[in-house]
């Protein structure tokens, strides 16, 4: 009987444990895909800008869900650039989402693949680059599988197909032809342009990478420790199919590195690492603030430096 219930108890803390391990893997691994959905049929999104304490709304036109920019009062807004909406498949399978962000009333400078962060979806991220398309840059976006309106679930192997396919349909576009090719990816983004800038290579210019974690597993750590979680469960149960320190090595194009010192997302050392590890044709640019708004902070500084590193 004793051997009996020393068993059962043995069999309940194993059960324990393995329901534990089960359910920590999946919020470590479901942590990197916070995506918002937008159900087919919506048109109308009321939104709320912090930089001039105003609510607004963004009507979607048409089957291609064109934004148009409207204020409180319902006068249509100019962002000042054109954008245009699009929507195009991925070898995920899903039918994806994007926009193209153009400058107004200047000749593009060069053309932009931006990979966004892991949370919201266009209508929150571009804010996050469109300060380079005032200043010449011309920038396509995207949503990854599962977010906005696009079509599917969010998973590592969809992210990285839908960063290959929205790569593949920007260089075919008319508007892209004979301009340089860079790829901006940021935080999320910025750990999955580099994976896909080694994949394509003979199709772009150069990187940036801003906020952009070095791997799955290092971000996993840094995140378990901040829930009081051993750093060492998280890498062991966090999958990594492929990582931005890897690329990096790999990587024959020039790269830009942008970091915030004071990042409590994706720490500093992160990036610092991936920079010591990479090519080359590299540059580092330590900045302040929160994560991934230098574009927002410093566009000017950003884009005098990418153009000095890219030509």
């Amino acid at each position: 009987m004793a051997y009996s219930l020393l068993s059962k108890r043995a069999i309940t803390i194993c059960g324990c444990i393995i329901s534990s391990a089960i359910f920590s893997s999946c919020a470590f691994n479901g942590m990197f895909f916070q995506p918002d959905r937008l159900p087919k049929g919506i048109k109308e999104i009321t939104t709320y800008n912090r930089d001039t304490n105003d609510t607004g709304k963004i009507m979607f036109a048409g089957s291609s869900y064109q934004p148009v920019f409207m204020n409180g009062k319902g006068d249509t807004i100019n962002p000042g650039y054109k954008i245009q909406s699009c929507f195009f498949k991925s070898t995920s399978g899903n039918m994806l989402n994007g926009w193209m962000l153009t400058p107004q009333d200047m000749p593009v400078k060069a053309t932009l693949l931006h990979l966004h962060g892991n949370g919201g979806n266009i209508l929150n991220q571009f804010r996050l680059i469109d300060n380079l398309v005032t200043r010449g840059y011309q920038v396509f976006m995207f949503d990854y599988s599962g977010y906005g309106y696009s079509e599917g679930h969010p998973t590592v192997h969809n992210n990285l197909m839908d960063g290959i396919s929205a790569l593949n349909y920007l260089v075919e576009r008319p508007d892209v032809k004979g301009t340089k090719i860079f790829i901006y990816g940021q935080s999320l983004g910025g750990h999955l342009s580099a994976v896909v800038a080694e994949k394509a290579q003979d199709k772009i210019d150069g990187l940036i990478m801003e906020g952009a974690f070095s791997t799955r597993k290092d971000i996993a750590a840094h995140m378990a420790r901040k829930m009081y979680v051993p750093g060492f469960l998280a890498r062991i149960l966090v999958t990594q199919p492929y990582s931005a320190l890897k690329s990096v090595q790999h990587l024959q194009k020039p790269i830009l590195f942008i970091h915030s010192k004071e990042d409590k997302v994706c720490p500093y050392i992160q990036g610092r690492k991936m920079f010591i590890y990479a090519s080359p044709q590299k540059s580092f640019y330590a900045v302040d603030g929160p994560h991934i708004r230098a574009v927002r902070m410093y566009p000017d500084s950003i884009a005098t430096k990418m153009q000095a590193l890219f030509n």
